[in-house]
């Protein structure tokens, strides 16, 4: 999986003790493979660092988001985001997520603890019944998180254009939702730092050897926010994720799923700016 070759970042081995960073085993486990090395530990930098359980990590079957599956969710996307009445509102917003990652694989887990990112995108508001109302929205957006060990720290970014589908209940001013959330990732970098260390690589999506992360996920979004007479609003939201994002390159029993929160301001505009949330 994710990037630095060669590095050890991460949870014990459970039979040696070692430690190794979930996505970069991975990487450094397809290699070691190839070369039928017996003994990995000699790739790692760190002193402390003897070996990794390689034994789990192979290329078994690959998800594949075909065309005819890309098409679905497009068709999709286009039907919900083409919901018109009178009083559909059509807006922008930006803020910032503070996402974290969850990793386990060969019964060891792990955490990346909270990092800050980037978020913007564009939101639409339709009315339903009564107070209920459709807030879909389309975002980029920025999760990862980040992770120390041994003097070395892992900054890991992934970026996603991502989709909420959110179903809102409207009073005075004041709405709260819920709904999916589809995310696809775009690309990432993973930054490593500390003991005589300074890299800097690309995070792959894909469904190849060498890619670092499934690039389809399914989240939920639960979400509340304000929004004033004039069209200015705020929100927040909680993003925890449900898929195994973890490619299958890392074996079968890997797994890592993104979750955080979000904050946003944004400005709606169009219908009757009192109709979505009254």
């Amino acid at each position: 999986m994710i990037g630095i070759e060669p590095t050890c970042l991460a949870a014990p081995d459970p039979k040696s003790g070692a430690s190794a960073s979930f996505a970069t085993s991975a990487k450094t486990g397809r290699k070691n493979k190839r070369k039928n090395c017996k003994h990995p530990s000699d790739l790692f930098l760190l002193a402390n660092v003897s070996t990794f359980n390689f034994s789990t990590l192979s290329c078994g079957p690959i998800l594949n988001l075909n065309k005819k599956t890309m098409k679905k969710i497009l068709f999709f996307c286009t039907l919900i985001l083409g919901v018109a009445t009178a009083n559909a509102q059509f807006g922008i917003q930006a803020g910032v997520g503070l996402y974290s990652g969850k990793a386990k694989s060969d019964g060891v887990s792990y955490t990346y603890k909270t990092k800050p990112g980037f978020t913007a995108g564009i939101v639409y508001s339709a009315p339903l019944s009564g107070n209920i109302s459709f807030m879909p929205s389309l975002n980029f957006t920025q999760k990862g998180g980040k992770y120390s060990e041994s003097g070395v720290d892992d900054k890991l970014t992934l970026s996603y254009i991502d989709l909420p589908l959110n179903f809102v209940y409207n009073a005075n001013g004041f709405f709260i939702g819920l709904g999916p959330d589809l995310a696809f990732g775009v690309g990432g970098k993973e930054k490593i730092s500390g003991s005589g260390l300074s890299e800097s690589n690309d995070i792959k999506f894909g469904s190849g050897d060498n890619a670092d992360f499934k690039p389809f996920e399914i989240s939920a979004n639960i979400l509340a926010g304000y929004k004033f007479d004039n069209g200015f609003f705020v929100t927040a939201n909680y993003n925890p994720g449900i898929s195994n994002i973890a490619p299958d390159n890392a074996g079968s029993n890997a797994k890592w799923h993104n979750s955080g929160f979000g904050i946003r301001v944004g400005f709606m505009i169009g219908g009757t700016k009192k109709s979505s949330n009254d």
